[in-house]
This record gives structure tokens, sequence and C-alpha cells, in this order.
């Protein structure tokens, strides 16, 4: 690949990601910002795989080059999504917890430029699984630390699912000794 392509490769994907950038701003206040986090990690999830298995196959360029763009470009949303959800309930430390995840960030960046070049300079398949462990990690982080969307009625599957959840909900104060409201 000739560097004016990869000058080209490289410039698609940031135009990329500052429009889709501007997602968020636009739903901002319409679409909660847990949807918009939910999203934009489970999309690069699928397309990592797919990269990683173009990577093993052998894929062409033709196949590598957009499947790599879904894959890096909802970082914008992600990277809005994220702030803003962590930001919001810090209050007076909202500036230290700014700088703690730019920091970790750049470190995590840093220690993972080396493993990425770890097979030299002829294969992608080490950024690879590295994105695909990164987002699966990110995936795993939120399915565990943002609570479920509120259960809305909605005809009968809604009731059922309510009943469901209070059943559960039930058998785990009288298991644990938790307070059951």
């Amino acid at each position: 690949m000739s560097p004016q392509v990869y000058s080209l490769i490289f410039g698609g994907i940031g135009i990329g990601l500052l429009v889709v950038g501007m997602i968020p701003a636009r739903l901002a206040g319409r679409v909660p910002d847990v949807s918009l986090l939910r999203w934009s990690i489970i999309i690069p999830l699928v397309s990592s795989v797919l990269l990683l298995a173009g990577f093993l196959a052998g894929a062409p360029i033709w196949y590598t080059i957009p499947v790599l763009f879904v894959t890096i470009v909802p970082l914008s949303v992600m990277g809005t999504a994220s702030f803003s959800l962590a930001l919001s309930r810090q209050g007076k430390s909202a500036g230290s917890t700014s700088a703690l995840i730019g920091f970790a960030q750049m470190i995590l960046g840093g220690l993972m430029m080396p493993v990425v070049g770890i097979a030299g300079d002829h294969t992608a398949v080490p950024m690879g699984i590295i994105m695909l462990t990164g987002y699966l990690l990110a995936n795993i982080v939120f399915r565990n630390l943002t609570p479920p969307p509120p259960c809305r009625y909605n005809g009968r599957a809604g009731a059922l699912r309510l009943r469901v959840v209070s059943t559960v909900r039930a058998r785990r104060a009288r298991l644990y000794g938790e307070v059951f409201l």
C-alpha cells in the first residue's frame, strides 16, 4: 500500500470519527447515554470479531478497510457517552475524575503499543486480538456495572417480565436477607 492510499484511509476514518462523534450531541436529551454507550460497545465488538477473522484468513484490503472503519468509528460515541456517564456522578471531583480517565487511557495506550507490534510489521493479528479483547472487556464491564433498563408495562409480556423480576428479587431477599421493596 502506498503512503498516499494509507493517508486516504487514515483521513477517511478520521472524517468518520468526526461525523459519528456528532451523534451524541444531536441525540442529547432524547436518547439516554447508557443506550448510546451500549450500542457503541456492541457494534465494534461484532466488527472486531470480523476484523480478526479477516486478519487470520488473510482477507483482501476491500474487506479490511470497511470492517476497520466500523470497528474504529464508534469510539467517538463511546468516549462521549462514557465520559458523560462517569462525570455526571462526580460533582465537585469531576475535574479529578476526568484527569484520571485521561491518564488511564494514555497509560493503557502506551502499554499496548509494543504488544501490537510483537509479531512484527507483516501481520495485524496482534492488533485484532487486542481490539477484540478490549471491546470484550468493555462489554463485560458495561454489563456488570450499569443497571438494567427499567421494566415498562407493555401488555402481557411486560406483566410476565415484571412478575418474574419480582419473584427473583423476592427469592434473593429471602436467600440473602436483603430488604425487599
